[in-house]
């Protein structure tokens, strides 16, 4: 696990897409998360790291027969805060895991994401910013409007490059629009 004292990471705007400290627990975009037995780099956290992939595994699996609706609370996001709440960047980097690489459904991959930027849970909410900005490069379009929502949930312009990149490249329009309406309330931020 994490440990409390561990110094606060730099969270300076310099930082561009693609570019981390190397202090940071969290894989940068297009790298693999770590995998069990390797979340915090501590020797003991093979066991944490297999009992967070299990249950995220099953509430996964649970949330197949899930009907999710925006901004009501669900199994999957009782069980996901819990988690959370639990293990800190150690469930973060798990959960990565199973969005980048795993096969998971798009609808419930999409719900976690969207349900990262409404958790209230700061000692998580650099890891969680990471996993969101990495999910606007994602392949369904259905991932990066979750990660777009999630953005105006965090409401963290530390974002602002990567939305810009984001909307650059996005070719569905009305995504687009989306994604530069949110990219215009985290401007008005600074």
């Amino acid at each position: 696990m994490v440990e409390e004292n561990a110094p606060e990471e730099n969270k300076s705007e310099e930082n561009m897409p693609g570019e981390f400290p190397p202090d940071r627990t969290h894989p940068a975009p297009g790298t693999a998360a770590k995998g069990a037995g390797q979340v915090s780099g501590n020797s003991g956290t093979s066991g944490i790291a297999s009992a967070i992939e299990q249950r995220i595994k099953a509430l996964f699996d649970s949330a197949r027969e899930e009907i999710f609706e925006d901004g009501m609370e669900n199994e999957l996001s009782i069980g996901l805060t819990s988690l959370v709440n639990e293990y800190g960047n150690d469930a973060i980097a798990v959960l990565s895991h199973f969005i980048d690489h795993e096969e998971t459904n798009e609808e419930i991959a999409s719900e976690a994401i969207r349900w990262l930027g409404r958790l209230d849970h700061q000692h998580s909410e650099e890891a969680r910013l990471r996993l969101i900005e990495r999910c606007l490069n994602s392949s369904p379009a259905r991932l990066r409007d979750a990660a777009s929502v999630a953005l105006a949930y965090l409401d963290d312009p530390h974002a602002i490059p990567y939305l810009k990149q984001a909307v650059e490249r996005e070719k569905y329009a009305e995504l687009r629009e989306d994604m530069a309406q949110v990219l215009a309330q985290l401007e008005n931020l600074r």
